[in-house]
């Protein structure tokens, strides 16, 4: 009977222990989608996607804005939460004007997203960055909005492993 009457608390106790652990990665779960909702990041196929737009930038131009900036600082404040995390940094431009120009701006300006972040205290090793000049529009190019849409930079974030599938489109 005392045998019986052990087994029977321990097996409260366990099942108490996996309550709490079932309570905590709920609330974790509630923490990551609330700064996710901050960040105004999506779910992709590829991770958690934060789209820094045009307004982010001056025309022809990779530093970043102050909104860009405020944006940037609440990434690098998800990342210091999340430090398995690892982010690619890329960077896009519309059609207008010569294609070497807009190769050399989207990488400028994926490099100004992960300056901040540097500043910020985020690891380099944490980071990738890469620029697709005016590969893999979102929009057409033919309208002032559409053009306005294709100048951006993408910040992916990795899953908890660190890891980032490679873009296929």
């Amino acid at each position: 009977a005392e045998e019986q009457a052990r087994a029977a608390d321990m097996a409260r106790l366990e099942a108490e222990q996996a309550r709490d652990e079932a309570r905590e990665l709920a609330r974790q779960a509630q923490a990551l989608s609330q700064q996710v909702r901050e960040l105004e990041a999506r779910e992709t196929e590829r991770g958690l996607v934060l789209t820094l737009g045009d307004l982010l930038f001056d025309t022809g131009q990779a530093t970043l804005s102050g909104g860009g900036a405020i944006a940037v600082d609440k990434l690098a404040k998800f990342l210091k939460t999340y430090p398995e995390r690892n982010v690619l940094i890329e960077g896009f431009t519309d059609s207008t004007g010569d294609e070497a120009f807009n190769q050399d701006l989207s990488e400028r300006r994926a490099l100004a997203v992960q300056g901040t972040l540097l500043t910020d205290g985020i690891d380099a090793d944490r980071m990738r960055i890469t620029g697709y000049g005016e590969q893999f529009p979102i929009a057409s190019n033919d309208s002032v909005s559409g053009r306005a849409q294709n100048r951006r930079v993408e910040v992916i974030i990795s899953d908890p492993q660190g890891s980032i599938p490679e873009r296929t489109e």
